[in-house]
Formats: structure tokens, sequence, C-alpha cells
């Protein structure tokens, strides 16, 4: 099973986002935790969700007891009910 810093990176390269952290217990896990399962999906969620809805749909699911923080091409953290749309920059 590969590190979070894979997942990481796989996760944004799937979902079309800058950049995704993984926190625990509001820390960033910053990469170095091992063992973790992989994105099990290869397409993209659909640009009309929310970040709130990918959350719950596609992240919690896969790893229970991790939050994941979204960033958009800016920088900028992508707040719950911003559109992935929004997120990707494809508005």
């Amino acid at each position: 099973m590969p590190r979070v810093e894979y997942v990481e990176k796989t996760i944004a390269q799937v979902e079309k986002f800058a950049r995704v952290a993984f926190y625990r217990n509001g820390v960033d896990v910053k990469g170095n935790k091992e063992d973790m399962p992989q994105y099990r999906y290869s397409v993209a969620a659909p640009s009309n969700w929310t970040v709130a809805e990918w959350k719950r749909n596609r992240f919690m699911s896969t790893y229970p007891g991790y939050d994941v923080r979204v960033y958009m091409k800016n920088g900028a953290e992508a707040v719950g009910n911003m559109k992935l749309a929004t997120v990707r920059g494809e508005n």
C-alpha cells in the first residue's frame, strides 16, 4: 500500500485539483504515513459537485478517520460549498 504523499498526488491528478493534503486530528499528515489504501477512482467527480459532496461521497468512505483539504491553483483552500468546476479552474 502506498504512502500518503502518493495518494495525495493521485487524488489531485484524478480530480484535477492543484493539491490535496491529508489531516488527522487537525494535524497535516505530511505524506509520511504508509499503508494507505489506493484512491479507487479513475475518473474525476462531476464538476457540479461541491467540495463537501466530494469529501462525503468519495474521500470519507475510503479514508475514515482522516480529513482532507483541497487547494485551488492560486494556493487558496477550497471551501465546502465551492463547486468542483471552480476549484479546477473550469469557470
